[in-house]
C-alpha cells in the first residue's frame, strides 16, 4: 500500500501498550530476525510540549524505549541510545517523526507557506526549474524531498541540493541519485494535514502505517 493510501488513525493507549509489548518481546527474543522485518513508520501530532517530548513519547509508547537518552552526532543530527533510527521535522502546526531500523531522513513543510523561492529554485537542475517556478506547492514538495535526502546523508541541505536527482512518477518507492550514482534508499512522499511530507529510508521497500497521535504529550 502506498503512503498516500494509508489511513491516519488515532493511536489509542490500549494499542500503544500492546504494540510496545510485541515490539519489545520481539527485540528481546529475535533481534536479528525482527530488525529485518521492521518497517519505516511515520508518526505525527499537533505541536505541544517540546520536540524531545514527542520523540520520547513515540519511542516509549510504540517501541518500548521509554528510558532512551538523547545526544547529537558530530554533524548535529539527533541520536538516541535506543536501537532505532529516527528523523524529526516540525512546522508551526505539527511534529512529524519517521522511525526505522536503519538510517532515515524526514522533512515536512506546510503547503500554505508563502515566500520568494526563486533563489533556491535557481540551484535546481534545469529540468525541474520551470515546474517549481510555476507552482509554490510543487517547490515545497520538491524541497521536502531533497531535505529528507540531506537528513538521511547527515549533510547540509545546500551542499547536496543541486546534486540530487529524484526518480519522478507516481511510484511512491522512488529511487534517489547523488551525482548520478544511485543511493541505497527509497523515497516516499505524501500530502498529510495540508503538509508536504517526504521520507528517505535506507533500503526499505516496505513503508508501515501513518500514525496520528492525539492527546496531551505530557500525559
Amino acid at each position: 500500500m502506498s503512503i498516500k493510501q494509508q489511513a491516519c488513525a488515532p493511536l489509542s493507549s490500549d494499542f500503544s501498550a500492546s504494540f510496545s509489548f510485541m515490539r519489545r518481546a520481539a527485540l528481546d527474543f529475535f533481534p536479528f530476525f525482527c530488525y529485518n522485518f521492521f518497517m519505516t513508520e511515520l508518526f505525527y501530532a499537533p505541536r505541544g510540549g517540546t520536540s524531545r517530548d514527542f520523540v520520547s513519547r513515540v519511542l516509549g509508547d510504540c517501541y518500548g524505549f521509554g528510558n532512551a537518552t538523547f545526544s547529537r552526532s558530530a554533524s548535529g543530527k539527533p541520536l538516541c541510545d535506543a536501537p532505532v533510527c529516527f528523523s524529526l521535522s516540525h512546522t508551526r502546526e505539527y511534529f512529524f517523526l519517521a522511525v526505522s531500523e536503519k538510517e532515515v531522513g524526514a522533512d515536512a513543510e506546510s503547503l500554505s507557506r508563502c515566500g520568494d523561492f526563486s533563489a533556491i529554485i535557481s540551484r535546481l537542475p534545469e529540468s525541474e526549474r520551470a515546474r517549481t517556478l510555476a507552482s509554490p506547492e510543487e517547490f515545497l514538495k520538491l524541497w521536502t524531498e531533497r531535505e529528507a535526502v540531506a537528513k538521511y546523508l547527515s549533510a547540509p541541505v545546500f551542499s547536496v541540493f543541486g546534486k540530487i536527482t529524484l526518480e519522478r512518477g507516481e511510484n511512491t518507492k522512488r529511487r534517489v541519485f547523488l551525482n548520478g550514482k544511485e543511493l541505497p534508499v527509497r523515497l516516499f512522499s505524501a500530502e498529510i494535514a495540508g503538509h508536504a511530507v517526504a521520507i528517505c529510508a535506507e533500503n526499505n521497500e516496505q513503508f508501515g502505517k501513518i500514525h496520528y497521535l492525539q492527546g496531551d504529550l505530557h500525559q
